[in-house]
């Protein structure tokens, strides 16, 4: 039997960004299907000595979409990579605003990264930059970094409010 769902806001907060993050993950879980799917053509074409042309670099963009569309889970179910040797020691109300200092740095670099992302898309769109060997536009695949840094920046920014409440990112418990 279920649990019944809380009305606590903030567990319901938690909730949403928990589900908004997931929605761009979906995508780059479709597009690792693709890539899959294109791999083991290529693979295939390379056996009977005809492989996709421009296979290898479409599989390299590809994956710029879904590492940037992995971002957001990846930060809203606390799976990167962090070091917590010295933490660990602190008291509670350290940690906590520890927390909320690291978070806001990261907020700070994925909306540094969203601007100048925006602005490289910019770029290269008035340069006509193109991929050399498939000749299409390079920007429809730069503008995913700006897309993943933003929403990431969103999912940080909640984060943070809700440390700020005095809420566990985990359990929304206090």
């Amino acid at each position: 039997m279920k649990s019944p769902k809380s009305n606590n806001p903030w567990e319901m907060l938690e909730r949403w960004y928990k589900f908004v993050a997931k929605i761009p993950f979906a995508f780059a879980m479709l597009l690792m299907m693709a890539l899959m799917f294109l791999t083991a053509v290529d693979v295939i074409g390379r056996f009977f000595g005809r492989p996709i042309s421009g296979g290898y670099q479409m599989s390299e963009l590809t994956q710029l979409w879904i590492i940037c569309l992995a971002w957001p889970l990846t930060i809203s179910i606390s799976s990167h990579v962090s070091v917590r040797f010295f933490t660990d020691r602190l008291s509670a109300a350290i940690k906590r605003a520890t927390d909320i200092l690291m978070h806001l740095v990261a907020m700070g670099i994925f909306a540094s990264i969203t601007w100048q992302g925006l602005e490289m898309v910019r770029r290269s769109k008035e340069q006509a930059e193109v991929v050399n060997i498939l000749d299409v536009p390079l920007y429809p695949f730069q503008i995913a970094v700006p897309i993943g840094a933003f929403i990431s920046s969103i999912v940080l920014l909640v984060q943070v409010c809700v440390l700020v409440a005095g809420h566990n990112l985990e359990k929304g418990e206090k």
